[in-house]
């Protein structure tokens, strides 16, 4: 969720400010890659570990309302997501988070909607705060959740009242793709992709021979692991004349034979690098999978596994500039079923790239430093 942070970051940086990113475990690496000034609040990093099981994950029931929508049961999904794991890490990081705004005193807390330290400091310390968004918007529902749950943690520090509102919130889903239960005081901003750094490999400069898709499943351990879906799609690719280009994400993909025509990254490349050479994505519904894929105007097939990917992968289909399975380890006639359709409907493509020029009508991150700056009184 830093990643779409790092453009207004940079911006904040050039105009001449101090920024510091308060990070958990291996995510100061992640804003030293970025060229961000950052400090570790914690050396946990667990969650990201494939290896763990204590995600905490929650999967909707994918049986259709009456409507036909599968909304509410994919709103609860995320509910119980943040209430059950992320609402603990603010819990377990507020107190070296208080202790560092004590000792660094900022003069704003720019933070993201999950997080409920940058909220709690804000409020302690007098300062303003906003919130940054990373993707799709979280369900209304969830704000008295919130509110509830995070009480305990304000009374320990001796706040009353709740947490002081944000002066604004910046968005950066094209408005296309978003709900409409944004918060209010909502501004638009253009997001910029951010996936990383690493040095740019030869073959990402040569221009492919034929169609080529690329397949991200993210950073984010799910519960089993993606192998039985990256197996799938991969078997999916192999019928089709397409290049397919499968980011595995560290994943063990056990196949017999590796289809001729998919290539297999093990090492970790920026998605932002891989995407603009291809035709289609296929992801996991992951928000900088969705939102990189969204505004390089590239049509999606997107298999939600856990949380907000299925908030996203809704996003796409209504938006229709994507596909969405609603089985978690599709069979590979599914995937190449939806795959082979993504190609041959241009309405996919056309809505694609209308929202790719939707964002670059957004403003730039450069666009709001004056804004926060009149928040501030230095």
């Amino acid at each position: 969720h830093f990643f779409p942070m790092v453009p207004l970051c940079w911006a904040l940086r050039s105009a001449g400010h101090e920024v510091m990113a308060a990070l958990p475990g291996k995510f100061t690496a992640v804003a030293e890659s970025a060229g961000i000034t950052s400090t570790q609040i914690s050396s946990s990093d667990h969650f990201y570990n494939r290896d763990s099981q204590a995600n905490h994950q929650t999967t909707p029931q994918w049986g259709a309302n009456a409507d036909g929508s599968h909304h509410g049961r994919v709103t609860q999904a995320v509910i119980e997501h943040v209430l059950d794991t992320y609402m603990p890490i603010s819990y377990s990081n507020a107190e070296a988070m208080v202790k560092l705004a004590d000792q660094w005193r900022p003069d704003l807390v720019l933070h993201t909607p999950w997080d409920y330290t940058g909220p709690l400091v804000a409020t302690m310390l007098g300062i303003p705060r906003v919130s940054h968004s990373w993707g799709v918007a979280l369900p209304r529902e969830l704000e008295a959740l919130e509110a509830q749950a995070i009480e305990p943690l304000l009374q320990k520090w001796g706040i009353q009242g709740g947490l002081q509102e944000a002066k604004h919130h910046i968005d950066i889903c094209p408005p296309s793709l978003q709900y409409d239960e944004v918060p209010t005081m909502t501004r638009h901003m253009q997001y910029i992709p951010f996936n990383g750094s690493s040095p740019l490999e030869p073959w990402l400069l040569e221009a492919p021979k034929r169609k080529r898709v690329c397949v991200s499943i993210g950073s984010v351990p799910i519960e089993n692991g993606h192998a039985h879906l990256l197996e799938s799609v991969i078997i999916a690719l192999s019928r089709m004349d397409v290049e397919g280009v499968v980011l595995t994400g560290g994943v063990q993909v056990n196949l017999e034979h590796q289809p001729a025509n998919v290539k297999l990254i093990k090492n970790n490349i920026p998605l932002s690098y891989v995407l603009p050479s291809c035709d289609f994505v296929i992801h996991h519904g992951g928000s900088g999978s969705t939102m990189t894929s969204s505004v390089l105007g590239l049509p999606q097939l997107a298999i939600p596994q856990m949380c907000d990917q299925f908030r996203h992968a809704e996003r796409t289909a209504e938006a229709k500039v994507g596909i969405t399975l609603t089985n978690k380890t599709p069979h590979p006639d599914e995937v190449y079923q939806a795959a082979t359709q993504l190609i041959s409907d241009e309405v996919y493509r056309t809505n694609a790239r209308k929202m790719r020029i939707e964002n670059l009508q957004q403003p730039k991150p450069e666009h709001f430093v004056s804004l926060l700056e009149s928040l501030t009184q230095r």
